[in-house]
């Protein structure tokens, strides 16, 4: 029951098991937003489908949200390890997430006044799905991976409104080979609680263990 994910300040909801206002379609053309607030995403470049309860990529998602002086980014996503440098998430004046090819895909940020890798280097899974979590407060970037914590970034940089983001690539050259099962954004700051607690959800609802 996806009812029980943290709902408190969430702007964008994007979830591959229900993808439509109506639940789910294979054949839908516009991901639609969960909460509530219309910020359905359309007009998907590339020649993405609907498979296994996820987006499988072939182009970018865009998608339009703003964020303040704290938010939460969290995607489930199982990414190929193919093609260089593509993009979890891209957008401007808030970090970037690609995945370094030269590096056996690590993680790393780009933005808000930072170029940075996740140290230790973190790979995300080929074989399932993994959740990231990106929380932002106070000037502080706090990475997770399927719940843990894995880094913390330190940026005095502040993040601004964004118009058109794209989840899976920039709209070029470095786009994400792989899938997509899910996208939250929220205009706060999750706590450990709140990222465990979505994990637990995920983990059932996206076969992730």
């Amino acid at each position: 029951n996806y009812n029980t994910y943290t709902t408190d300040a969430l702007r964008v909801w994007y979830d591959g098991i229900s993808n439509t206002e109506d639940g789910n379609s294979s054949t839908a053309t516009t991901w639609y937003d969960l909460s509530g607030n219309k910020n359905n995403s359309s007009n998907f470049i590339g020649n993405s489908v609907w498979k296994n309860n996820g987006l499988q990529l072939n182009g970018v998602v865009p998608f339009v949200g703003n964020i303040n002086d704290e938010y939460t980014l969290s995607m489930v996503v199982k990414p190929n390890h193919t093609g260089v440098n593509p993009y979890l998430l891209y957008g401007e004046n808030f970090p970037s997430i690609y995945l370094d090819s030269n590096d056996d895909y690590a993680f790393v940020f780009e933005g808000q006044g930072l170029k940075e890798k996740v140290t230790p280097k973190t790979i995300l899974s080929t074989e399932k799905p993994s959740l990231v979590t990106v929380t932002y407060k106070e000037n502080t970037l706090s990475v997770y991976i399927n719940a843990a914590l894995v880094a913390t970034l330190n940026t005095d940089t502040k993040p601004t409104s964004i118009a058109t983001a794209y989840l899976g690539g920039n709209n070029a050259s470095n786009n994400l080979s792989g899938t997509i099962y899910s996208f939250m954004l929220y205009d706060k700051a999750l706590s450990m609680e709140e990222i465990r607690s979505n994990y637990i959800i995920d983990a059932t609802r996206f076969n992730m263990k």
